[in-house]
């Protein structure tokens, strides 16, 4: 079980800033229960949310939600995985304009939704083992189903303008991360993942996936970027050709003509007494609210003893305009034994806005194990 406390403030460093909102409160609970004895588990969740944005924009939204999942395991060998939801919100909310310029009206109020949601997840993993190594291929595939619409334009979407597909949610229920706006309508997904392990810690790992959404949402698509019909494709690559190296490559590829949008690829050199790390991305202005990214992160971390780590890195923006540039630099040295933690670190921010200026940011963070953590 999980539970949460936060309230947040932001400030908008932009040239032409905008009304940056208030969240406070922002309440969580997530809970499971004990599985029954057909091995399905009830889950559960409340969230409670106010935002301001001063002039703009206010609302209050209470969340609750239900669900089962059933996993349920073959002789052959297949898994499959059945679920129900259901999902509802409940807004009041105070509009700054009460016509939009399609013409749409607002009303202040309360509002709402209830969407439920079924779906099913297949798993076939299929094995050949030799006396030194081993092959697994794994087909996977998902259906997702639940009524279209839901998303009303008297709610303000103030959590959920930018969705980034990706391997990591082609099998989630739900690709949105705020809930703002819900995944409506239907849609099915389906990959292929490939390993060859070695007698070793050395392996092989391949991914390819893609989805497709049988009912079409305009509207969701132009807030959030989630595509009709096909999807992109994604994928990663994990190769460990030696216990102190690993390559990670992670990837996504225009469906229609195969142009490259993410690149992102992950090296990693030694062991706990001496770590170098290199990570690379590039990521293609997909819609009008995601960005071009292109940054490289380097970091070389060394242990003294059982006790004492420390580590060097640095965020470099590799784009040729403004942005580009050194983006941080610092060190960070860890102390941990049996009973607390204590995290020093010193970081040089060059970030330059309208009301940024570089800066240097010294930080240190006593944990005790069994009671918790002051920061200074």
């Amino acid at each position: 079980n999980y539970m949460a406390a936060n309230a947040y403030k932001f400030q908008d460093v932009r040239a032409t800033p905008a009304e940056s909102p208030t969240i406070f409160p922002l309440l969580e609970y997530s809970g499971y229960g004990e599985a029954d004895r057909l091995g399905g588990r009830w889950e559960g969740f409340a969230g409670f949310r106010g935002l301001s944005e001063k002039e703009n924009n206010d609302n209050i939204r209470l969340s609750l939600d239900a669900g089962y999942v059933l996993p349920i395991s073959s002789d052959i060998g297949y898994v499959t995985t059945l679920g129900a939801k259901i999902r509802s919100d409940i807004y009041y909310v105070d509009h700054e304009t009460e016509v939009l310029s399609n013409g749409t009206t607002l009303e202040d109020g309360a509002t709402g939704r209830i969407s439920p949601q079924l779906f099913g997840e297949w798993r076939f993993p299929f094995q050949r083992a030799t006396a030194n190594d081993q092959q697994i291929i794994e087909p996977v595939a998902g259906v997702y189903l639940s009524p279209n619409g839901s998303n009303s334009s008297n709610i303000a979407n103030d959590d959920s303008t930018v969705v980034e597909e990706d391997d990591t949610n082609l099998f989630s229920t739900d690709r949105l991360a705020g809930r703002d706006r819900v995944e409506t309508g239907s849609r099915v997904a389906y990959g292929i993942k490939a390993s060859h392990y070695f007698s070793g810690s050395e392996h092989v790992e391949v991914f390819l996936g893609q989805s497709y959404k049988i009912t079409d949402s305009d509207r969701l698509a132009s807030e959030t970027g989630i595509k009709n019909g096909l999807s992109d494709y994604f994928g990663w690559i994990d190769l460990t050709p030696h216990k102190h190296v690993n390559i990670n490559y992670r990837f996504a590829v225009n469906e229609d003509d195969l142009s490259p949008i993410r690149s992102e690829i992950g090296l990693s050199l030694g062991g706990d007494s001496l770590n170098f790390t290199a990570n690379y991305s590039n990521i293609e202005k997909t819609s009008a609210a995601s960005s071009e990214l292109e940054e490289i992160n380097l970091s070389l971390a060394a242990g003294f003893d059982d006790y004492g780590t420390g580590r060097a890195y640095g965020r470099r923006n590799l784009l040729d305009n403004s942005d580009g540039g050194t983006i941080e630099a610092g060190v960070q040295v860890v102390y941990e034994d049996e009973c607390f933690i204590f995290d020093s670190s010193f970081t040089r921010s060059f970030t330059r806005q309208t009301d940024v200026d570089p800066t240097d940011s010294l930080l240190f963070r006593l944990t005790f194990k069994t009671l918790g953590e002051v920061t200074i």
